[in-house]
């Protein structure tokens, strides 16, 4: 079985920085989203990324929780 990356990087796309695959957006303007001051930050990312999918989203954001409350990743 064949999974599909949360992300890829290509150093040639946005200087190597972590993109939704099959796109040139990158995973940060979804957290500036979330991060900003719209009450519906993930909502507007949806609409404005029309091309990207909630699960496409919704694995970024389940990555970055398992690395953040894993507590073998933790080190701060």
């Amino acid at each position: 079985m064949t999974t599909n990356p949360v992300f890829t990087r290509d150093p040639d796309v946005h200087s190597g920085a972590a993109v939704f695959p099959g796109t040139r957006v990158p995973i940060y303007i979804l957290f500036d989203y979330l991060m900003g001051d719209q009450e519906d930050g993930l909502h507007q990312f949806l609409e404005d990324y029309d091309h990207i999918s909630r699960e496409a989203v919704n694995a970024v954001l389940d990555r970055a929780k398992h690395v953040l409350t894993d507590p073998d990743n933790l080190a701060a």
